[in-house]
């Protein structure tokens, strides 16, 4: 028969530095994923559109933005879902309608939201669909202790 006090003794901890690895693993990749993401967007922006200001290589900037979106998708937890990536590649399309379009402030929000939620309602139809749109319980969890 196993002492359920060390079992609680143990078990804090380990779910205390759960807890705090999902957060630094949010700041550090979500959070800085998307800065990534968002910088290079406008650098891919400053490339296609005038005064041809050419500082940075496409290229790069492509490459950075998909790294950028790779991490934000490791920093949420949706590591696997593949199609969650079309959400977060709808910034740089947000970010080039934003530069292309005269618009207030409004309107800049508008544009820039707008693309975020219709591929994230499409990505989360998409899921439910395919049945996986509920995340599975860890069987450490789901099971009852007798």
């Amino acid at each position: 028969m196993k002492n359920t006090a060390v079992t609680t003794k143990n078990a804090l901890p380990r779910k205390m530095l759960q807890k705090i690895w999902v957060a630094v693993k949010f700041v550090c990749f979500g959070v800085g994923g998307f800065f990534l993401l968002l910088f290079s967007s406008f650098t891919l922006v400053d490339w296609f559109t005038p005064p041809w200001q050419r500082h940075t290589i496409p290229y790069l900037a492509f490459a950075l933005a998909a790294a950028g979106a790779l991490m934000m998708l490791f920093g949420v937890g949706e590591w696997g879902r593949w199609a969650y990536l079309w959400v977060f590649l709808s910034v740089p399309l947000a970010v080039f309608l934003l530069s292309v379009t005269p618009s207030d402030k409004g309107t800049g929000i508008l544009i820039f939201a707008v693309p975020l939620t219709i591929s994230c309602i499409a990505v989360r139809a998409y899921y439910r669909r395919r049945g996986a749109g509920s995340v599975p319980v860890p069987a450490s969890e789901g099971q009852s202790s007798k």
